[in-house]
């Protein structure tokens, strides 16, 4: 029975940590950071402008066509995607959507959401409490 039991249980010399696992191996260096080319951005742009999400297949064109790798061309139009996203939302950021709809309304003459009534009867029920 001891040795069903002791099956179940992993030595603990067969499981390793994390900073076990890092002592062995030496750590990589960094992949340097892949800037694009004056032509290559501003074909990528270009291309971004007329079409937000290119097929796989136009990914792949525009890689061979650039000398780039199908996902670095497929992430720089997630990344620019995202940037736009981003844009619209910080252009939209001071105004709020009850701002909007505002827009050139007077709004000092606006009911009251307390009640249906209109200013009229809120005044004249002010001048009985006098």
């Amino acid at each position: 029975m001891t040795d069903a039991r002791t099956a179940q249980i992993p030595q603990r010399g067969s499981c390793k940590r994390k900073e076990d696992m890092a002592s062995d191996t030496l750590p990589s260096p960094k992949k340097p950071r892949l800037v694009f080319t004056d032509l290559q951005r501003r074909t990528l742009q270009a291309i971004f402008k007329e079409t937000k999400r290119p097929s796989k297949e136009m990914q792949v064109t525009i890689a061979r066509q650039l000398g780039l790798e199908p996902t670095t061309v497929g992430n720089f139009f997630m990344n620019a995607r995202r940037r736009s996203m981003d844009k619209w939302k910080d252009d939209d950021a001071p105004s709020t959507d009850l701002d909007q709809q505002c827009d050139g309304q007077d709004l000092d003459h606006v009911p009251s959401l307390d009640s249906a009534e209109s200013e009229e009867d809120h005044d004249d029920q002010d001048d009985h409490l006098l």
